[in-house]
């Protein structure tokens, strides 16, 4: 007779990803283990029990009868699991610090505002404390590193263990003075650290055959969008920073850059509270 010590619960864990799933590369790809160590893992449970526990049929896995009784009965113990995972967390979340990671950018206004909407959600329960990161590439790292709970990137992380959330999306378009005549003669700035946007801006202008008389990197954003506001150079700047301001103007022959913002975190930490709100600012 099997007793509770003898069972192997991740064998049992991986049949029920099989079976939420209804499909092994699916579960494969949720549980981040290749479909053949998964299939290995099922085999061992069946043979424990002596049971087969799925079919395959045109449409994919399909439970058996035994598969069913199993599936029901993981289905009641991994939900009684997850929900005493999540009061554990909750029981923690008083006093907890969040560190956010942030990339430096244009787009920093953006971040900010982003921040500051988690903020009113999540100092109910904790703080929140922010991190700057040089590029969407050290936010990932230092999610890897334990040093952020979470960060915000302009572009898809392509790593197995991150996940992701689209939390905002906005246009950028080149702006200048509109009361300045001579617009000839001014130069480009851009904003050195932010390599991905200004690579989106550089290969517009190329592919447009458009060309300015200097472009200046700069890694002081505030000097740069002055300079911008007073008629001496050229910057790229969000729509709403145009419309709002009462000299800027965008440049109608070069078309509008269009960004995504991401969220991103540990998929080790996808229960997390700080985690979970997440996607109260998302879009």
């Amino acid at each position: 007779m099997k007793k509770l010590k003898n069972i192997n619960w991740n064998h049992l864990y991986y049949f029920y990803e099989i079976a939420r799933h209804k499909s092994l590369q699916q579960a494969s790809r949720y549980l981040s283990i290749s479909p053949s160590t998964l299939s290995e893992h099922l085999k061992k449970l069946e043979n424990e029990f002596s049971l087969r526990l799925f079919r395959r049929e045109s449409k994919g896995l399909v439970l058996t009868p035994s598969g069913e009784i199993f599936f029901k009965d993981a289905s009641e113990i991994f939900s009684i699991g997850s929900k005493m995972i999540e009061k554990l967390i909750d029981a923690q979340r008083d006093g907890h610090m969040t560190k956010v990671g942030i990339p430096n950018s244009y787009l920093a206004s953006q971040c900010n505002n982003i921040l500051y909407k988690y903020w009113n959600i999540f100092t109910e329960y904790g703080s929140v404390s922010s991190y700057s990161a040089r590029n969407d590439g050290q936010v990932l790292e230092l999610l890897r590193s334990k040093e952020i709970e979470w960060g915000i990137l302009f572009s898809i992380p392509m790593i197995t263990d991150i996940e992701y959330e689209l939390i905002d999306e906005l246009t950028m378009n080149v702006a200048v003075n509109k009361y300045i005549e001579n617009k000839t003669i001014l130069p480009l700035i851009i904003y050195a650290p932010d390599k991905l946007i200004n690579q989106k801006l550089l290969e517009k202008l190329k592919k447009l055959e458009i060309r300015f008389p200097e472009v200046i990197k700069t890694d002081h954003m505030e000097w740069a969008s002055e300079l911008c506001d007073n008629g001496k150079c050229f910057m790229l700047k969000t729509q709403d920073e145009i419309k709002l301001s009462p000299n800027l103007e965008a440049v109608e022959k070069i078309d509008k850059i269009s960004i995504k913002i991401y969220a991103a975190w540990s998929s080790i930490n996808k229960r997390l509270l700080s985690i979970r709100k997440i996607s109260e600012i998302s879009l």
